[in-house]
């Protein structure tokens, strides 16, 4: 897979939760096949020269509700899922804190909040998995705007890194040894269709 295989940001409005919003770099037509007029598709031709957090970017006016981002190289249980949606928070992030994956982003969990996401100090692996309100999204947008102008190789996690210090309360929900693989190579495939 590409380095940066997509980000995909679900979008669930309240009520019906039928809409589908995909910002995909890989495999768009073959999801578009497959669910039909029930998915909105957003391709983001920079993406081998920008990072992850250029693609949501041009998602943004997807993000103006409930909503759940991801990270499309990742397989995990429902219960994963289930757990996400149910965060009354307005910025939730997916962290594994039984095991820092040295190929996945690591989180910092200080005081029951999610302090940084890097690969340096940090006790928890962070899934690429969050969810924000409709709140949480806007903050998001906000973050992503100061970091998209300046920053061509700025990642999601840095847009995130940037609510701490504003005091802003992330919250860790941690997955509780529910399976997960990021996958980045044909091996990782193989342990993921054990999932």
């Amino acid at each position: 897979m590409d380095r940066d295989s997509a980000e995909t940001c679900y979008r669930f409005p309240a009520g019906n939760g039928n809409s589908l919003s995909l910002d995909t770099l890989i495999f768009a037509k073959k999801i578009q096949e497959a669910r039909g007029g029930r998915v909105r598709n957003h391709e983001f031709p920079e993406y081998e020269t920008k990072n992850n957090l250029h693609t949501l970017w041009s998602a943004r006016h997807e993000l103006d509700s409930e909503c759940l981002i991801l990270y499309a190289d990742l397989m995990f249980d429902d219960e994963v899922l289930k757990k996400m949606i149910e965060s009354p928070h307005h910025v939730s992030l997916a962290i594994d804190s039984g095991e820092v994956r040295p190929e996945s982003p690591h989180a910092k969990i200080e005081n029951g909040t999610v302090t940084k996401i890097d690969k340096q100090d940090c006790n928890a692996s962070f899934l690429g998995i969050g969810k924000f309100s409709g709140e949480g999204a806007r903050l998001l947008r906000n973050e992503m705007e100061t970091l998209v102008s300046t920053s061509p190789n700025a990642y999601y996690s840095d847009a995130l890194n940037g609510f701490p210090a504003k005091g802003i309360h992330v919250a860790p929900i941690d997955i509780g040894g529910a399976s997960w693989i990021e996958i980045d190579d044909a091996s990782d495939l193989e342990r993921a269709r054990k999932i």
